[in-house]
């Protein structure tokens, strides 16, 4: 499988353990070093379970910048097949979407502050793009292939959180892509697409 379709879209961006026991199997996702996901072995996961993932690490970042949060939105999306197509055989992401409301003037500490957290968590972390208006965007892979993501929202006083699991295979007889599926009480999210 390679890298998530929507993360494409989505600019997709760890820390915390799955409270749920996380993805079933041994096999680990296959990097190839520039966030995709090579061809490989990819391990199971209902979509609790990568629910769960996405959110702890979401909360870990929202935890360490001590900001509060709008509109938190969770929703798995297909991932793209090795022909660059949309895979129409359970393999799908998980992403965790929000605003983190840092305040007017501060996204730019926000920025380098975050940049150290997440290189002094072993993460692969770009350098901050920096923009005109003073702000800037940081993307961030951690060691077990979570992709971060922030962009500055307009007006800047907010940052755009992606959080975005690697390719999971839906369990046997789970649709990833049903609608009718909500997150799990311990992630109290509303859904939203992927």
């Amino acid at each position: 499988m390679t890298r998530p379709a929507a993360a494409v879209l989505a600019l997709a961006l760890g820390t915390a353990g799955a409270a749920c026991g996380g993805p079933t199997g041994t096999e680990q996702p296959v990097q190839d070093g520039s966030g995709t996901q090579a061809e490989g072995t990819v391990r199971t996961a209902s979509r609790d379970e990568a629910a769960v993932l996405v959110h702890e690490r979401a909360a870990a970042v929202v935890g360490f910048l001590d900001a509060p949060v709008e509109n938190p939105t969770i929703g798995p999306a297909p991932c793209e097949d090795p022909a660059g197509g949309l895979s129409k055989d359970g393999v799908y992401f998980m992403s965790a979407k929000q605003q983190v409301v840092v305040g007017e003037g501060r996204l730019a500490e926000a920025l380098r502050r975050l940049h150290g957290y997440f290189s002094e968590q072993g993460f692969d972390t770009e350098e901050i793009r920096w923009l005109e208006n003073g702000t800037g965007t940081l993307r961030a892979t951690d060691p077990d292939g979570f992709r971060y993501s922030l962009l500055p929202t307009d007006p800047p006083v907010a940052f755009a959180l992606f959080v975005d699991s690697p390719c999971y295979r839906a369990p046997e007889g789970e649709d990833p892509m049903d609608g009718r599926w909500r997150p799990p009480p311990e992630v109290g999210w509303s859904t939203g697409p992927g």
